[in-house]
């Protein structure tokens, strides 16, 4: 997915991509790689420049912060995502 998104330049499908491997692998007992792989997928949702894109998939990124006990982390892509949202 990663090469067929770079190759056509879209960062909104590979984002939608990454938000689904994140929750799997929180949902199946790897947090921690799912922590790791969700501070780039955050990144990358950021880049996009799109609020409701960042809102719509911010809770991937929360989840797997959260199943991974990086609460503080979480609560901050939350506040993040309310920003984001015009409060």
């Amino acid at each position: 997915l990663r090469a067929l998104c770079a190759v056509a330049e879209d960062r909104v499908s590979l984002a939608v991509g990454m938000s689904g491997v994140v929750m799997a692998l929180a949902a199946s007992g790897r947090a921690r790689d799912a922590a790791e792989l969700a501070g780039e997928f955050v990144e990358l949702v950021e880049s996009t420049g799109d609020s409701t894109l960042f809102v719509t998939l911010f809770y991937a990124g929360t989840y797997a912060k959260m199943e991974a006990g990086q609460a503080r982390e979480a609560l901050r892509l939350a506040r993040r995502a309310v920003e984001r949202a015009d409060g």
